[in-house]
């Protein structure tokens, strides 16, 4: 088992290496769910951590994964870009008008990617049929799935995951995520098994870096609520996975 943390600044990347993630995933906007982060951001993390995982979000703005050509044009030169900044991988979800996995979109990602790894992400929780969604993301290459059992939260749900796990053993990844904290992860433990990583932000909020306080906040996001991964709750998600595995 294997813990990833999701990270949208340099200082998140320093705290979840610093904790012990085993690799993490570079965003920008997590409060967004997540998109394709800056080139400057994945070349500081690897110049920091040059031998440190870092997987790269490809997802070219907020909203559903049903992307246009342009949409998708962006996409591929994100990532053609991203992997010559030192990429290890990337994380991409694509889906058609009737929410199946995208197989041209998808297509096309991994097969400029390799031979870097492609990890499907929650867009499967957004499929019609995460059953058809699975066969499909193993057919097409995609090295993992993180998914929170077409749930909110893993812990709602766990009987799709536990479900989704035993038809994933020796096909492909399954990487559990979204409410994976230190508090949620000995539940899903009992019910997992050590065929499946976790995935988290692992974050706390921090104090606003201004003294100053606007009047209004810049855009839809409130910006004196931050979050910041923290090194005490990766840590305290790594033991708890380490002892669970002994």
């Amino acid at each position: 088992m294997q813990l990833e943390i999701c990270v949208d600044t340099f200082a998140s990347a320093h705290a979840a290496f610093q904790g012990g993630a085993d690799r993490i995933e570079v965003c920008s906007a997590l409060p967004l769910g997540g998109l394709t982060p800056t080139i400057g951001l994945l070349r500081q993390v690897k110049r920091a951590y040059p031998q440190g995982i870092a997987m790269c979000m490809l997802r070219p703005r907020g909203g559903d994964f049903v992307y246009d050509a342009n949409e998708m044009a962006t996409a591929l030169d994100d990532l053609q870009a991203l992997k010559e900044a030192g990429a290890d991988g990337f994380v991409f979800g694509a889906l058609d008008r009737d929410g199946n996995i995208d197989e041209e979109a998808c297509g096309d990602v991994i097969r400029l990617a390799k031979p870097l790894p492609v990890t499907l992400h929650r867009a499967i929780d957004h499929s019609i049929d995460w059953q058809r969604a699975l066969e499909t993301a193993i057919g097409l290459g995609f090295s993992r799935v993180l998914s929170s059992g077409q749930a909110t939260t893993a812990i709602e749900g766990i009987v799709t995951l536990t479900r989704m796990v035993a038809k994933a053993i020796g096909r492909i990844g399954i990487v559990v995520g979204s409410g994976v904290s230190p508090e949620t992860l000995p539940q899903l433990l009992m019910k997992m098994n050590t065929h499946v990583d976790f995935h988290g932000s692992a974050s706390a909020s921090v104090a606003p870096s201004s003294v100053h306080r606007p009047a209004f906040a810049m855009g839809s996001v409130d910006t004196d609520v931050r979050r910041e991964t923290s090194v005490d709750i990766v840590r305290r998600m790594k033991a708890l996975l380490r002892d669970s595995a002994s």
